[in-house]
Order: C-alpha cells, then sequence, then structure tokens
C-alpha cells in the first residue's frame, strides 16, 4: 500500500504543478509488516487551522473552494504507468 502512494506523490512531484513533497526515503519491509517513508517537510498551515482563525464568512469560503479547485487538478493528473491503481 505505501508503495503506490509513493509511487502516485512521485508521478504528482513529476507532472503535477502543485506543491507535493519529494518523497526523500521509502522502506517496506513485507515479511515484518513495517513501512515507512520519509517526506520533505512543506512550510505552512493547515486548512484547519487557517479556517479556525479566520472570521470572515467569505475568505473562509473562498480558502474551502481554492481547496476543492486543487483536489480536483491533484486527481484530474494523469499519473503515468508506473503507478498500479
Amino acid at each position: 500500500m505505501l508503495n503506490r502512494e509513493v509511487s502516485v506523490l512521485n508521478c504528482l512531484t513529476d507532472q503535477a504543478k502543485l506543491p507535493v513533497p519529494n518523497v526523500k526515503k521509502s522502506v517496506e519491509q513485507n515479511n515484518k509488516g513495517d513501512s515507512w517513508a520519509l517526506l520533505e517537510f512543506l512550510e505552512g498551515e493547515t486548512l484547519r487551522t487557517v479556517l479556525y482563525s479566520e472570521k470572515n464568512k467569505a475568505k473562509r469560503q473562498k480558502m474551502i473552494f481554492n481547496f476543492g479547485a486543487l483536489l480536483f487538478q491533484a486527481h484530474t493528473i494523469p499519473l503515468s504507468k508506473r503507478v498500479n491503481l
């Protein structure tokens, strides 16, 4: 499962103009059931934090709309054949 997620992140990094963290290292040990990925840290605030602190309803709605637009863009990017979905 983690290998697939890493593959998707790598494809998005290569093909998208979105802020996607680079995968620095990933390890999946099937025999032990252990897996992990080390990702680049992207500076910023979470949408939840910003929405919570913003009192202007129109600004909150615009943030939610922009987040939806980013999700739409991410989900419409054709992934290469490297990713087995």
